[in-house]
Protein backbone atom coordinates (compact mmCIF):
# COMPACT_ATOMS: atom_id res chain seq x y z
CA UNK A 1 0.00 0.00 0.00
CA UNK A 2 1.15 3.55 -0.78
CA UNK A 3 1.99 5.20 2.64
CA UNK A 4 2.68 8.71 2.98
CA UNK A 5 3.11 11.03 6.02
CA UNK A 6 1.17 13.77 7.12
CA UNK A 7 -2.51 14.65 6.29
CA UNK A 8 -2.16 16.27 3.15
CA UNK A 9 -2.37 13.51 0.20
CA UNK A 10 -4.21 14.56 -2.49
CA UNK A 11 -5.10 11.17 -5.60
CA UNK A 12 -6.14 12.43 -8.99
CA UNK A 13 -7.26 10.10 -10.79
CA UNK A 14 -7.12 11.11 -14.78
CA UNK A 15 -4.18 12.23 -16.68
CA UNK A 16 -6.20 14.81 -19.07
CA UNK A 17 -6.55 18.15 -19.01
CA UNK A 18 -8.79 18.60 -16.16
CA UNK A 19 -6.45 16.10 -13.94
CA UNK A 20 -3.30 17.77 -14.93
CA UNK A 21 -4.51 21.18 -14.61
CA UNK A 22 -5.57 19.74 -10.91
CA UNK A 23 -2.03 18.82 -10.24
CA UNK A 24 -0.07 22.09 -11.46
CA UNK A 25 -2.55 24.08 -9.41
CA UNK A 26 -1.92 22.79 -6.15
CA UNK A 27 1.21 22.53 -6.46
CA UNK A 28 2.06 25.77 -7.84
CA UNK A 29 -0.86 27.43 -5.79
CA UNK A 30 1.19 26.15 -2.81
CA UNK A 31 5.12 26.72 -3.78
CA UNK A 32 3.58 30.44 -4.66
CA UNK A 33 2.13 30.66 -0.96
CA UNK A 34 4.86 29.26 0.23
CA UNK A 35 2.24 26.39 2.45
CA UNK A 36 2.96 23.01 3.11
CA UNK A 37 3.49 21.02 -0.11
CA UNK A 38 0.47 18.19 -0.71
CA UNK A 39 1.62 14.62 -1.72
CA UNK A 40 0.31 14.64 -4.87
CA UNK A 41 -0.20 11.52 -6.90
CA UNK A 42 -1.96 11.48 -10.68
CA UNK A 43 -2.73 7.97 -11.85
CA UNK A 44 -4.30 7.31 -15.93
CA UNK A 45 -3.87 4.45 -17.65
CA UNK A 46 -2.01 5.87 -20.18
CA UNK A 47 0.87 7.73 -19.92
CA UNK A 48 0.18 10.58 -22.54
CA UNK A 49 -2.44 13.12 -22.88
CA UNK A 50 -4.48 13.50 -25.71
CA UNK A 51 -5.09 16.95 -27.80
CA UNK A 52 -8.41 15.44 -28.53
CA UNK A 53 -9.00 18.66 -30.53
CA UNK A 54 -6.39 17.62 -33.00
CA UNK A 55 -8.03 14.09 -33.64
CA UNK A 56 -9.55 15.08 -37.42
CA UNK A 57 -6.22 16.78 -38.08
CA UNK A 58 -4.06 13.43 -37.31
CA UNK A 59 -6.92 11.38 -39.19
CA UNK A 60 -6.34 13.45 -42.21
CA UNK A 61 -2.95 13.12 -41.83
CA UNK A 62 -2.29 16.67 -41.90
CA UNK A 63 -0.62 16.32 -38.24
CA UNK A 64 1.85 13.31 -37.09
CA UNK A 65 -0.16 11.18 -34.41
CA UNK A 66 2.90 11.32 -32.42
CA UNK A 67 3.08 14.83 -32.18
CA UNK A 68 -0.30 15.43 -30.43
CA UNK A 69 0.24 13.13 -27.30
CA UNK A 70 2.68 14.69 -24.97
CA UNK A 71 4.05 12.84 -22.27
CA UNK A 72 2.35 13.57 -18.93
CA UNK A 73 5.70 13.16 -17.24
CA UNK A 74 6.60 16.11 -19.33
CA UNK A 75 3.60 18.46 -18.95
CA UNK A 76 4.18 17.77 -15.02
CA UNK A 77 7.85 19.09 -15.81
CA UNK A 78 10.12 19.28 -12.46
CA UNK A 79 6.95 19.42 -10.20
CA UNK A 80 7.37 17.46 -7.35
CA UNK A 81 3.94 15.39 -8.43
CA UNK A 82 3.93 11.37 -8.40
CA UNK A 83 2.77 9.50 -11.68
CA UNK A 84 1.75 6.15 -11.55
CA UNK A 85 0.81 4.45 -15.07
CA UNK A 86 -1.68 1.61 -14.38
CA UNK A 87 -4.91 0.21 -14.37
CA UNK A 88 -7.96 1.35 -11.95
CA UNK A 89 -9.48 -1.69 -11.09
CA UNK A 90 -11.84 -0.50 -7.85
CA UNK A 91 -12.55 2.74 -6.38
CA UNK A 92 -13.46 3.18 -2.89
CA UNK A 93 -15.20 6.60 -2.27
CA UNK A 94 -16.39 6.27 1.32
CA UNK A 95 -12.41 5.40 2.67
CA UNK A 96 -10.89 7.07 -0.07
CA UNK A 97 -8.76 3.78 -1.42
CA UNK A 98 -8.07 3.26 -4.91
CA UNK A 99 -7.67 -0.44 -6.51
CA UNK A 100 -5.06 -0.22 -9.02
CA UNK A 101 -3.03 -3.22 -11.11
CA UNK A 102 -0.11 -1.81 -9.01
CA UNK A 103 -0.81 -1.44 -5.49
CA UNK A 104 -3.37 -0.06 -3.52
CA UNK A 105 -3.31 3.90 -2.94
CA UNK A 106 -4.77 6.02 -0.39
CA UNK A 107 -5.61 9.46 0.01
CA UNK A 108 -7.19 12.51 2.24
CA UNK A 109 -8.03 14.03 -0.66
CA UNK A 110 -9.90 12.15 -3.62
CA UNK A 111 -10.12 14.06 -7.31
CA UNK A 112 -12.23 12.26 -9.72
CA UNK A 113 -11.24 13.60 -13.68
CA UNK A 114 -11.76 10.48 -15.33
CA UNK A 115 -13.39 12.26 -18.81
CA UNK A 116 -16.38 10.45 -20.04
CA UNK A 117 -16.98 7.78 -23.02
CA UNK A 118 -18.74 7.96 -26.25
CA UNK A 119 -22.87 7.58 -25.96
CA UNK A 120 -24.39 5.66 -27.97
CA UNK A 121 -27.80 6.16 -26.63
CA UNK A 122 -28.68 2.14 -26.20
CA UNK A 123 -28.18 1.73 -30.31
CA UNK A 124 -26.48 -1.37 -30.02
CA UNK A 125 -25.46 -1.30 -34.11
CA UNK A 126 -23.78 2.26 -33.52
CA UNK A 127 -21.65 0.36 -30.91
CA UNK A 128 -21.00 -2.57 -33.08
CA UNK A 129 -20.75 -1.09 -36.54
CA UNK A 130 -20.04 3.08 -35.94
CA UNK A 131 -16.73 4.75 -35.57
CA UNK A 132 -16.40 6.76 -32.22
CA UNK A 133 -13.98 9.05 -32.45
CA UNK A 134 -12.64 10.39 -28.77
CA UNK A 135 -9.17 8.34 -28.19
CA UNK A 136 -5.96 7.77 -30.21
CA UNK A 137 -7.20 4.60 -30.96
CA UNK A 138 -10.53 5.47 -32.66
CA UNK A 139 -9.00 8.01 -34.63
CA UNK A 140 -6.12 5.77 -36.08
CA UNK A 141 -9.25 2.73 -36.44
CA UNK A 142 -10.89 5.38 -38.83
CA UNK A 143 -7.97 6.66 -40.70
CA UNK A 144 -6.81 3.07 -41.84
CA UNK A 145 -10.77 2.14 -42.36
CA UNK A 146 -11.23 4.98 -44.84
CA UNK A 147 -7.22 4.28 -46.73
CA UNK A 148 -8.84 0.71 -46.60
CA UNK A 149 -12.08 1.44 -48.46
CA UNK A 150 -9.68 3.95 -50.98
CA UNK A 151 -7.87 0.51 -51.68
CA UNK A 152 -10.51 -1.51 -52.46
CA UNK A 153 -12.06 1.21 -54.48
CA UNK A 154 -9.37 2.13 -56.26
CA UNK A 155 -8.91 -1.64 -57.10
CA UNK A 156 -12.55 -1.86 -58.40
CA UNK A 157 -14.21 -2.09 -61.58
CA UNK A 158 -17.36 -1.75 -60.34
CA UNK A 159 -18.79 1.89 -60.57
CA UNK A 160 -21.71 1.03 -58.36
CA UNK A 161 -18.86 -0.62 -56.13
CA UNK A 162 -16.88 2.56 -55.77
CA UNK A 163 -19.54 4.30 -54.81
CA UNK A 164 -20.55 2.88 -51.92
CA UNK A 165 -16.88 2.07 -50.41
CA UNK A 166 -16.38 5.87 -50.52
CA UNK A 167 -19.52 7.02 -49.46
CA UNK A 168 -19.30 8.27 -45.62
CA UNK A 169 -21.79 9.81 -43.02
CA UNK A 170 -21.27 11.90 -40.21
CA UNK A 171 -24.30 11.70 -37.45
CA UNK A 172 -24.16 14.65 -35.58
CA UNK A 173 -23.42 18.61 -36.82
CA UNK A 174 -21.79 20.31 -34.31
CA UNK A 175 -18.53 21.73 -33.96
CA UNK A 176 -16.72 17.86 -33.92
CA UNK A 177 -18.62 16.73 -36.34
CA UNK A 178 -18.59 19.63 -39.46
CA UNK A 179 -14.77 19.48 -38.42
CA UNK A 180 -14.23 15.52 -38.55
CA UNK A 181 -16.32 15.86 -42.19
CA UNK A 182 -14.37 18.92 -43.50
CA UNK A 183 -10.49 17.09 -42.89
CA UNK A 184 -12.20 14.01 -44.15
CA UNK A 185 -13.35 16.11 -47.31
CA UNK A 186 -9.68 17.70 -47.78
CA UNK A 187 -7.84 14.19 -47.27
CA UNK A 188 -10.19 12.35 -50.06
CA UNK A 189 -9.66 15.27 -52.29
CA UNK A 190 -6.40 15.54 -52.34
CA UNK A 191 -5.64 11.49 -52.40
CA UNK A 192 -8.45 10.91 -55.30
CA UNK A 193 -6.99 11.02 -58.74
CA UNK A 194 -3.61 11.19 -57.50
CA UNK A 195 -2.35 8.55 -54.73
CA UNK A 196 -5.50 6.76 -55.91
CA UNK A 197 -5.77 7.28 -59.98
CA UNK A 198 -8.66 5.44 -60.43
CA UNK A 199 -10.53 7.21 -58.41
CA UNK A 200 -12.69 10.75 -59.57
CA UNK A 201 -13.34 12.53 -56.29
CA UNK A 202 -16.22 14.33 -58.03
CA UNK A 203 -17.84 11.02 -59.29
CA UNK A 204 -17.30 8.62 -56.66
CA UNK A 205 -17.00 9.96 -53.37
CA UNK A 206 -20.50 10.77 -51.85
CA UNK A 207 -19.93 12.54 -47.96
CA UNK A 208 -23.19 13.16 -46.06
CA UNK A 209 -23.55 15.28 -42.87
CA UNK A 210 -26.61 13.90 -40.93
CA UNK A 211 -28.15 16.42 -38.17
CA UNK A 212 -31.62 15.71 -36.27
CA UNK A 213 -31.98 19.60 -35.61
CA UNK A 214 -32.97 21.85 -38.59
CA UNK A 215 -29.80 23.54 -38.16
CA UNK A 216 -26.26 22.49 -38.24
CA UNK A 217 -24.12 24.04 -34.66
CA UNK A 218 -27.46 24.57 -33.03
CA UNK A 219 -25.07 25.91 -29.53
CA UNK A 220 -23.66 28.86 -31.99
CA UNK A 221 -25.04 31.98 -33.28
CA UNK A 222 -27.71 30.84 -36.55
CA UNK A 223 -25.50 33.64 -38.60
CA UNK A 224 -22.39 30.82 -37.84
CA UNK A 225 -24.54 28.12 -38.86
CA UNK A 226 -25.65 29.56 -42.06
CA UNK A 227 -22.24 29.88 -42.89
CA UNK A 228 -20.96 26.63 -41.67
CA UNK A 229 -23.88 24.82 -43.96
CA UNK A 230 -23.36 27.18 -46.82
CA UNK A 231 -19.44 25.99 -46.97
CA UNK A 232 -20.42 22.29 -46.35
CA UNK A 233 -22.28 22.51 -49.38
CA UNK A 234 -19.55 24.53 -51.36
CA UNK A 235 -17.18 21.59 -50.54
CA UNK A 236 -19.62 19.21 -52.07
CA UNK A 237 -20.66 17.77 -48.82
CA UNK A 238 -24.37 16.99 -48.57
CA UNK A 239 -25.74 18.38 -45.54
CA UNK A 240 -29.21 16.34 -44.08
CA UNK A 241 -30.92 18.21 -41.55
CA UNK A 242 -34.45 16.86 -39.67
CA UNK A 243 -32.34 13.88 -40.38
CA UNK A 244 -31.61 10.75 -37.68
CA UNK A 245 -29.02 8.31 -38.58
CA UNK A 246 -31.35 5.57 -36.46
CA UNK A 247 -29.18 2.44 -37.14
CA UNK A 248 -25.95 0.95 -38.77
CA UNK A 249 -25.43 -2.20 -40.53
CA UNK A 250 -21.96 -4.02 -42.25
CA UNK A 251 -23.21 -2.44 -45.52
CA UNK A 252 -24.77 0.30 -44.91
CA UNK A 253 -27.31 2.34 -42.22
CA UNK A 254 -30.35 3.79 -41.61
CA UNK A 255 -31.56 6.98 -41.50
CA UNK A 256 -35.27 8.55 -40.74
CA UNK A 257 -35.73 12.42 -42.03
CA UNK A 258 -38.64 14.75 -41.14
CA UNK A 259 -41.30 13.05 -38.63
CA UNK A 260 -43.21 11.00 -40.24
CA UNK A 261 -40.81 9.30 -42.74
CA UNK A 262 -40.14 6.23 -43.96
CA UNK A 263 -36.57 4.68 -42.46
CA UNK A 264 -34.16 4.35 -45.92
CA UNK A 265 -31.25 2.24 -45.70
CA UNK A 266 -28.28 3.31 -48.08
CA UNK A 267 -24.24 2.07 -48.34
CA UNK A 268 -21.86 3.64 -46.76
CA UNK A 269 -19.61 4.00 -43.52
CA UNK A 270 -20.20 5.51 -40.24
CA UNK A 271 -19.05 7.76 -37.93
CA UNK A 272 -20.48 8.59 -34.75
CA UNK A 273 -20.73 11.53 -33.33
CA UNK A 274 -18.08 12.52 -30.82
CA UNK A 275 -18.43 12.94 -26.65
CA UNK A 276 -16.73 15.51 -25.00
Amino acid sequence: MEATNGGNRVLILGGSFAGLYCTQVLHDTAKKAGTPMPDITLIDRNNFVLFTAFLPEMMSNQLNPLSIVPAIRRVVGGRNIAFHQTEILDIDLSNKRVTTGKSVFEADTLVLALGAVTNYFGNESFEKYGFPFKTMAHGLRLRNHIIDCLERADRSKDEAERRRLLTFIQAGAGACGLEVMTELREFLHLTCGKAYRNINFHRDVQLILAEGLPRVLSGMPEACALAACEKMQRRHIDVRLSTFVTGAAPAGWNWMGRTGSRPTRSSGSLASKPTR
